[in-house]
C-alpha cells in the first residue's frame, strides 16, 4: 500500500466512526423527544383527570347543599357571581378549570328544584 491508498484507507474509517457517533447520536435525541413528548402529555393527562376530580366533587356538594334545602340560595349566589366575573370559555378553559362553570352549575341545581318540585 501506498501512501495515498493509506491516507483514503484512513478517510474511510474516519467517516464510518462518525457515521457510528452520528448515529448515537440521532438515536438519543430522539429518546429525548420521546421522553420529553411523554413527559408533557402525562403532565396534561394527570392535571386534567384531578381537575375534573375537582369539578366533580364541586358538583357533589351542590348537591349534599341542595338536599339540605339550600337550592334557591346556591342559585343567587351563582347568579352573583356569574354576573360579577367573566369565565373564560372553550374547551382548554373547561379542561383545566378546577369548578365547574357558573352556568353549568345553576343549570344543575335548577334540575334538581325540578325534580324536588315533581316529588
Amino acid at each position: 500500500m501506498n501512501e495515498k491508498e493509506v491516507k483514503s484507507h484512513m478517510v474511510k474509517l474516519e467517516s464510518r466512526n462518525v457515521c457510528k457517533k452520528s448515529n448515537i447520536c440521532i438515536m438519543v435525541y430522539m429518546l429525548f423527544n420521546l421522553l420529553l413528548i411523554w413527559g408533557v402529555l402525562s403532565f396534561f393527562k394527570f392535571s386534567w383527570q384531578g381537575m375534573k376530580t375537582s369539578r366533580d366533587n364541586e358538583y357533589e356538594a351542590d348537591r349534599f347543599s341542595s338536599n339540605c334545602g339550600y337550592n334557591r340560595e346556591l342559585i343567587d349566589a351563582f347568579e352573583t357571581l356569574a354576573a360579577d366575573s367573566e369565565s373564560p370559555k372553550g374547551i382548554f378553559a373547561t379542561l383545566s378549570s378546577s369548578h365547574p362553570d357558573f352556568d353549568d352549575r345553576i343549570a344543575m341545581l335548577q334540575s334538581y328544584q325540578k325534580k324536588e318540585a315533581i316529588s
